[in-house]
């Protein structure tokens, strides 16, 4: 699975990010104490992510969001965010396999301590959501039960499995349609199973 945010905002900017304090005062503005980020990558701007928690430090509020392992690994923002209310976070490992980073240009990841990733979240009383791609071109079936057993070994409290799709818009499908990879281009096709009037066998 490749992110679909490229395009999402194609023709246009890559992120949009509002101002610190508009961000405080529509959180101000939010009923309850829980609150989920939809940012792909809050801590991406590490000067407004640390003006953000800086500014939700005794709302009293506790929330989760997405992030990246370069940016767990960051010294000092993941204790502003814990802080300001952080207890769960979304992490895209994307893989175990380390060749399959370098082949999808996975920048943040590659040699990157995952195991560290894991036990600095645990260590800050942060619980982890492992985010899993399956579909690399250096995965073979071993993928699935290494894959697991390393997040269940780690214990990893929930984890969420891809199938690595190519979405228009994408690098990845701009490379998989150079290289005459994409069988088709009809996102409402599925794939047919066998006919009931086909013959067993």
């Amino acid at each position: 699975m490749a992110s679909s945010t490229p395009a999402s905002f194609e023709g246009g900017k890559s992120f949009y990010t509002q101002t610190v304090d508009a961000a405080l005062a529509e959180i101000e503005r939010l009923p309850g104490r829980h609150l989920y980020f939809p940012d792909d990558h809050l801590f991406g701007n590490a000067r407004f992510a640390t003006a953000l928690f800086d500014g939700m430090r005794g709302m009293g509020r506790l929330w989760q969001a997405a992030g990246t392992v370069q940016a767990v690994l960051r010294p000092g923002l993941l204790e502003k965010a814990v802080e300001s209310g952080l207890r769960s976070l979304f992490v895209g490992f994307e893989t175990v396999n380390a060749g399959n980073l370098t082949e999808q240009r996975k920048w943040q990841n590659i040699d990157r301590d995952y195991d560290a990733v894991v036990r600095r979240l645990h260590d800050n009383g942060i619980m982890v959501n492992g985010s899993f791609v399956f579909g690399m071109d250096e995965d073979d079936p071993s993928v699935f039960g290494r894959t697991v057993e390393w997040a269940v070994g780690q214990g990893i409290e929930t984890a969420t499995f891809h199938i690595m799709t190519p979405y228009p818009g994408t690098r990845l499908y701009d490379r998989m349609a150079k290289a005459g990879r994409l069988l088709h281009s009809d996102w409402d096709a599925t794939t047919p199973g066998p006919s009931s009037s086909s013959p067993p066998g």
